[in-house]
């Protein structure tokens, strides 16, 4: 089987899906293939057996997009995929067009996975209806729609999708070290980690304004990322260290030294943090929007507090003891292990893609979460 997979940018989730993906596809015999910035190929280079096709991309302009959409084009005439995948909204609504072009080069079946619908992460309901219609439409060229959660699949019911979809849990990458006990500081103080982009969407200004109320003595934090979509300057706070992005190793160290993990997010179509951090052990605390709740189970393997409610998430923080974190190191791995394995998840990719080209596929089957 050859697989064409597509992106326009790949930092954050699609990487952590793509790796998981091309991995499991190339070790089954499969030919498999990527679009993607070149500024990004460090991201696959633990992959074996990936073709990669590059093309240079700094910001989202344009110039940029042509590039893209010019490199999925030579990719595609000289693979003849199969399956082309394409990842996030940008690759769905540039490369979908062009495939109904290319029908002549090759009738490959056409699998999209918005990791997260662009009709979620906006607060206008005018552009929310328009993306959502762009979406039904662009979905009439496509074979199958993979969400990654349950919410980002009934949000899609808002509109009438053309298509079936499959809702495809996202999982990551197995722990590089085993679980370990939630920690505090070296001086006592509870340990609490951010991790993710520094902009509205992850609740960045949510965090600083809970750490504020919360005396330094007693608590630390560490974050973790770096202004992507928007810019700024990080505000001096005595008791909150800043670090920039961090590869799996260093992340590894970062998440087994914490008490908890904090995902104050206003919107998210899944939530791969949060499946990271229980991946060692570690609980977290998270607002109660979007598809957060279907993996943080509020005293069981986290806690959960109201979205974009300052005071909310500064009262849960008060709460937390090192004893109770620990009493719930257990049951995260267990979240992770039974529910977000990257085995489950590439095989269930697996089953799709061969539905698709077996002549038996029939279409409309759901997971049910």
């Amino acid at each position: 089987m050859k697989i064409l997979h597509a992106a326009e940018t790949l930092k954050g989730g699609p990487a952590t899906i793509i790796r998981q993906l091309a991995t499991a596809q190339s070790a089954s015999g499969g030919e498999v293939h990527l679009v993607l910035p070149n500024s990004h190929a460090d991201e696959m280079a633990t992959v074996p057996s990936l073709t990669l096709h590059r093309f240079t991309r700094k910001r989202r302009t344009p110039v940029a997009m042509s590039r893209f959409a010019f490199c999925f084009v030579l990719a595609f005439i000289r693979v003849r995929p199969d399956v082309v995948h394409l990842h996030s909204s940008f690759a769905g609504a540039i490369c979908r067009p062009l495939l109904v072009v290319l029908r002549g080069v090759a009738r490959s079946k056409v699998v999209y996975s918005p990791h997260c619908w662009a009709f979620i992460a906006t607060r206008s309901d005018f552009k929310r209806k328009i993306f959502g219609l762009i979406e039904a439409a662009l979905s009439r060229w496509t074979d199958v729609i993979v969400c990654g959660s349950a919410y980002e699949r009934l949000t899609a019911d808002r509109y009438e999708m053309k298509c079936d979809i499959e809702v495809v849990r996202c999982s990551v990458e197995p722990p590089l070290m085993g679980p370990a006990l939630p920690s505090l500081c070296s001086d006592g103080r509870k340990q609490f980690t951010y991790i993710g982009r520094l902009d509205m969407q992850k609740g960045f200004d949510i965090l600083l304004a809970a750490t504020r109320q919360l005396n330094p003595h007693e608590y630390h934090f560490c974050v973790v990322g770096e202004f992507v979509r928007e810019s700024g300057e990080l505000p001096a706070i005595e008791h909150v260290d800043y670090l920039p992005w961090q590869d799996r190793t260093g992340l590894a160290s970062i998440f087994r030294s914490s008490t908890a993990v904090v995902m104050p997010s206003r919107w998210e179509s899944f939530g791969l943090v949060a499946v990271e951090a229980m991946s060692y052990g570690v609980p977290v605390v998270a607002s109660d929007c979007c598809s957060l709740p279907e993996i943080v189970k509020d005293g069981q393997n986290g806690w959960l507090f109201r979205s974009g409610d300052v005071d909310d998430l500064v009262a849960v923080l008060q709460r937390i003891t090192i004893e109770e974190a620990r009493d719930l190191s257990s049951a995260c791995y267990e979240t992770y292990v039974l529910r977000y394995s990257s085995s489950e998840m590439t095989e269930h990719h697996a089953r799709i893609y061969a539905a698709l080209l077996g002549a038996g596929y029939r279409g409309g089957e759901r997971d049910v979460i």
